[in-house]
């Protein structure tokens, strides 16, 4: 068991407590001293310091009152918690000057026994237990554990109370972290698993019995002091040692744990792409079953109980132990196929989701399962909408305002345009204006109702901020009623739905406009109500009762739930954030989800240690008290909601033609964007994606993960789009190279695995780059021309400048309020009335400018190939060296091994104006081959590209071909797989003016034998029946027919036949390219 202790208190004690020092005197009168000693004991850590006082209650006492003494000494008085709980720890206050006793919750029942357990307490406030039994606690007489099937069980010497459960607790991370499983108990014996047991960990476990529930074990001194009885074999612990069977577990092409594989698909379209999983075993007696376990494609089972433990399966996910090659459960096993010590098995991705998938094998059929490594691998499926969204974030408060106050506000209405119901004669602002900037997503600031409590008070006039801020939210079932004509949730609620189905209708150029809603989730108003929400699920009879305190963290440690709110100044709830390392906000109170290894439950860390930065990736499911999962339901079902209010069915389609089913599943709001999304667990995420993509597949959800690194490599495996630090490249470091912004965008590109970010050059938070507009539109165009979802903030393609404070220097900042300072950052308030002034006074230089960021936006909105992730930078300029260091050149293409002809190509420019100095044209010249100047390649031959991010990970190798020095084709060697399988396909094409020269067959084999020298051995090439020419290369080249594929690949709309034709390594013993060679010397002579 565990052997450090969490101390949650001070010992002050000069020397330890001896026995019969520790009383419990209760509401006896005159407090009797004399009949209420405790015991001392060594506890379940081995400490000789641990009190207990058991009592038997003789009357029922509805207002029972208690005390805690040491040394019979009065002046020793611990006491004070008047809603001291029963079955878990909680304060006692030390107070040698006071006399108020701790008031025991609930009172006690005649009958019952009462056990109180403290640890020596010193002087100082102390934490002890109070558990309630029906009887005497059972004593543990014998463990023993089946080494096969890994069952436990547990010898006791009486049938348990019902109060009081057996639990085994363990671990495989030396006490780091621990869970406990609840054993099954029939007469004098109990049961238990513990289970999914990784593959190669030792763990540790214990027996103990205890009347609190999994979700009080917050500590392992919470544990101890919680315990009646226990087994842990001496001090010594049981032990399960583990030998590592699994050498390598590969999932397309990335090798180890901890990784994430990214799919952007299209569900109306059909698309599917494959999951390829390999796992490679060390010597040893080979295992006789080895499985995939995924909840992938099973999202919708994220909300459905296939275990019937009264709990959704994607909150609580059954002991993975339970699935089986069946659809019953959230997760689900496939049987992999041996080739010597690898197993491999290949799983289609056809619906979008947060998913984890991992590997399990075991030596009999009722044998053990082992499972790989700590932390799954994470399948993200997204959207293909994620990467055709141009973004706009607006504050709809302000961005149409006439005035800054109350009566100049903008609302939904104002949004419209007169054609839709604006009425107030300022109607800069329209949906057709989204045509002109050609933006179609609309990011909307928090449109909620705020709270009233602990506002933060406006320095120029004393008074709270009005309207407040909007990331304090109150109701978040509700729409704010400023929002509305009429000044009512009613009428904003209308205006807000008007509005969302004139975007979801937008016959413009842009078509349909997705909304998104800063969704957030971390923390509420102090005075936050369930809302429509918590009625709508049960949990209230009326939406303006206040949210429960236990839904929220508890101030000191935020691994815990709060217990008490009277008011601002007397309180256990905790403010948010958890973190310390940037403040906190007064104006909001924490959630609790539970505990998880990225939660900072303590004020301070040591440096290089604070827990945002943890990747371990546990989730303490112990934690996930019934509250917990209230308040998990409570904002999984938040999204549903506003789908539901905004027109959307809940349901996907499933017929109609492709433009009938899109307009069906577009309707509704489109996506969220999670404030502080990195700080929450990452299950609580799964779920709620996964609930509502089972009602809307491409809801697209963009987590804000500032911190990038660690927390951004988390929400990377959840989230579609990471609203990440990829600004501040902009906004504090002020870049100007290419070779700079390169950089910054292809670590990303690598570190998560073509991950979409937010390509944004300032937000709501930030500053602008530069005042220079036109700089900032030179940034904003490398933006668009890469992946992920460049977003304008609501001014800039006006050209608004940045706020400056200097007496008497005026800068077309574009808003009439003054900034507020945000970590030493002028940035437009949100939190009090502020009018949009760059529709009235247009920034200088701002001519065009609108209509410039609408020509970028359509030219990417546009365009197959800006969109996707396929790119290369263009590195080389003719005749060898670096092109200009201040002109950004990619080449972007739609699918690889593809025509032009056919497929889009495009070459994306801008010219980087330089800050502090003045605008100038750039001009260089750039070679697209990218392998000029290479003495080892010779005209005619294969030359390599620069590789794009799928080259750089060993699952695509991109040539292209020329002859004579010009580029006649391209050849991709793709879905490229190790493992036991080691195969690739190959595709091409050339330039039908210099067919028939043998170029193709040249570059096939050339690149078929440069795959088997690598280690591949076997390669396949897919041909249409009709493309003759193509059929002719492999017939030359002695590829194998392997007969027909019907509706292999979607092409130009549809899925095409495609005959199939392989060839392996033992079949050319001497080389591809020498028998092709070989053929045509025969042939010619």
């Amino acid at each position: 068991m565990l052997r450090f202790l969490l101390l949650l208190f001070i010992t002050t004690s000069a020397s330890a407590w001896v026995a019969n020092e520790v009383d419990f005197p209760g509401d006896g009168q005159g407090w009797d001293l004399g009949t209420t000693n405790s015991y001392k004991f060594t506890g379940p850590d081995g400490s000789t310091e641990w009190f207990r006082f058991e009592w038997t209650a003789p009357a029922a006492d509805s207002d029972y009152n208690f005390k805690m003494v040491t040394g019979n000494d009065w002046a020793k008085d611990y006491g004070g918690n008047l809603i001291f709980p029963k079955n878990e720890l909680a304060i006692l206050y030390y107070q040698p000057l006071g006399d108020s006793a701790a008031k025991l919750s609930g009172g006690v029942t005649s009958g019952k026994r009462y056990i109180f357990t403290v640890k020596d307490p010193g002087l100082a406030n102390t934490f002890i237990s109070v558990m309630e039994l029906s009887s005497a606690p059972v004593a543990i007489t014998g463990v023993s554990r089946n080494a096969t099937t890994g069952l436990i069980t547990i010898n006791l010497n009486g049938t348990p109370s019902a109060e009081e459960k057996v639990y085994v607790r363990y671990t495989d991370s030396a006490w780091t972290y621990s869970q406990v499983v609840r054993a099954t108990v029939a007469g004098n014996s109990a049961t238990a698993t513990i289970p999914d047991i990784k593959d190669g960990k030792n763990y540790a476990w214990y027996v103990f019995t205890s009347t609190a529930t999994p979700d009080k074990f917050h500590s392992g001194f919470a544990t101890d002091a919680l315990t009646l009885s226990w087994n842990n074999n001496a001090g010594a612990n049981y032990a399960i040692s583990g030998i590592q069977r699994i050498s390598d577990l590969t999932i397309n092409g990335a090798s180890g744990g901890y990784k994430t594989t990214k799919f952007f698909i299209d569900e109306i379209a059909g698309e599917s792409f494959p999951l390829n999983v390999s796992a490679t075993f060390n010597a040893g007696t080979p295992p006789t079953e080895v499985e995939v376990v995924t909840n992938l494609n099973r999202r919708d089972k994220a909300d459905q109980d296939n275990d019937a433990d009264g709990i959704a399966d994607g909150i609580l996910p059954p002991a993975r132990d339970l699935s089986g090659q069946n659809d019953t459960h959230y997760y689900k096993a496939y049987a992999m196929t041996a080739a010597g010590s690898t197993w491999s098995a290949t799983i289609p991705v056809t619906k979008t989701g947060a998913y984890r998938a991992t590997v399990r094998y075991r030596f009999s059929p009722t044998g053990t399962w082992f499972y790989y490594g700590d932390r799954d691998h994470a399948v993200v499926v997204s959207p293909k909408k994620t990467l055709e969204m141009s973004l706009y974030e607006l504050n709809p408060l302000t961005i149409e305002a006439t005035a800054n106050n109350s009566g100049g506000r903008s609302t939904f209405i104002d949004l419209l345009g007169a054609a839709d119901g604006d009425t107030d004669g300022t109607d800069p602002l329209s949906l057709d204006y989204f045509n002109t900037i050609q933006t179609n997503c609309l990011w909307f600031q928090p449109i909620h109702p705020t709270g009233g409590l602990g506002v933060e008070n406006d320095p120029a006039t004393s008074a709270p901020y009005e309207p407040g801020s909007p990331y304090a939210t109150k109701n978040f079932f509700a729409v704010n009623p400023w929002l509305g004509s009429g000044n009512t949730e009613n009428s904003a609620l209308s205006e807000f739905q008007t509005f969302v189905q004139k975007a979801d209708d937008n016959a413009g150029s842009v078509g349909t406009i997705n909304v998104m809603l800063d969704f957030v989730a971390n923390h509420t108003a102090w005075d936050a109500v369930y809302g429509q929400g918590g009625v709508d699920l049960g949990f209230t009879g009326s939406g303006a009762n206040s949210i429960p305190v236990n839904w929220y963290s508890r101030t000191g440690d935020y691994g815990q739930p709060a217990t008490y709110f009277t008011n601002l100044g007397d309180k256990d709830k905790a403010v948010a954030p958890d973190r310390n390392d940037f403040g906190k906000w007064q104006d909001v109170a924490e959630l609790y989800y539970g505990r998880y290894s990225a939660q900072w439950r303590f004020p301070s860390y040591t440096a290089g240690s604070e827990p945002h930065k943890n990747e371990d990736d546990f989730m303490d499911w112990n934690s996930l008290s019934p509250e917990v999962i209230q308040l998990w339901r409570y904002l999984g079902y938040y999204p549903v909601y506003w789908l539901q209010q905004t027109g959307h069915s809940l349901s996907n389609s499933t017929s109609g033609t492709y433009a009938q089913r899109l307009a069906a599943d577009n309707k509704g709001i489109d996506s969220l964007r999670c404030d502080f999304g990195q700080g929450l667990p990452n299950p609580l995420w799964e779920y709620i994606i996964n609930k509502t993509r089972s009602a809307k597949w491409n809801f697209v959800f963009m987590a804000e993960t500032l911190d990038g690194e660690q927390p951004g490599y988390r929400s990377n495996r959840v989230f579609d789009i990471l609203n990440e630090s990829l600004v501040f490249n902009f906004t504090a470091a002020h870049v100007n190279k290419e070779y700079d912004i390169q950089s910054a965008l292809e670590s990303r590109r690598s570190n998560y695995r073509t991950g979409a970010i937010l390509l944004n050059i300032t937000g709501h938070d930030e500053i602008l780059p530069d005042n220079d507009a036109w700089l900032n539109a030179t940034r904003y165009a490398t933006m668009a021309a890469v992946p992920g979802l460049p977003m304008t903030f609501y001014g800039q393609e006006q050209g608004i400048q940045n706020y400056n404070t200097s007496v008497g220097f005026w800068h077309y900042d574009g808003f009439e309020t003054d900034h507020e300072l945000n970590f030493g950052k002028r940035i437009p308030h949100f939190k009090k009335w502020n009018k949009a002034q760059f529709w009235s006074q247009p920034p200088p230089n701002n001519t065009g400018m609108a209509q410039w960021y609408g020509r970028v936006n359509w030219a990417r909105l546009n365009s197959p190939a800006i969109k996707s992730i396929n790119q290369y930078y263009l590195d080389l300029k003719i005749g060898g060296g670096a092109p200009a260091d201040n002109l950004f050149a990619i080449a972007k293409y739609e699918q690889a091994n593809a025509s032009p002809a056919f497929k889009d190509v495009v070459l994306c420019f801008a010219n980087l104006f330089e800050h502090s100095a003045p605008h100038a044209a750039t001009s260089s010249t750039f070679d697209l081959r990218g392998g000029v100047g290479d003495p080892r390649l010779e005209p005619g031959a294969l030359e390599f590209r620069r590789p794009g991010f799928e080259g750089r990970e060993g699952r695509t190798m991109p040539f292209v071909m020329t002859y004579s020095g010009a580029l006649v084709g391209q050849l991709t060697v793709g879905g490229i797989a190790w493992g036991s399988l080691r195969s690739a396909y190959i595709g091409y094409w050339v330039d039908q003016r210099v067919a028939g020269r043998g170029i193709t067959p040249t570059a096939v084999a050339m690149a078929t034998d440069h795959c088997f020298s690598i280690g591949l051995h076997r390669i396949e090439i897919n041909i249409r029946p009709e493309n003759i020419a193509s059929r002719r290369v492999v017939e030359k080249l002695g590829f194998r027919p392997e007969g027909l594929r019907p509706r292999y690949l979607h092409i130009d709309g549809d899925w095409r036949d495609h005959l199939s034709f392989a060839l392996t390594v033992d079949e050319v013993p001497g080389g591809l390219l020498r028998r092709w060679h070989e053929l045509r010397s025969t042939t010619s002579s």
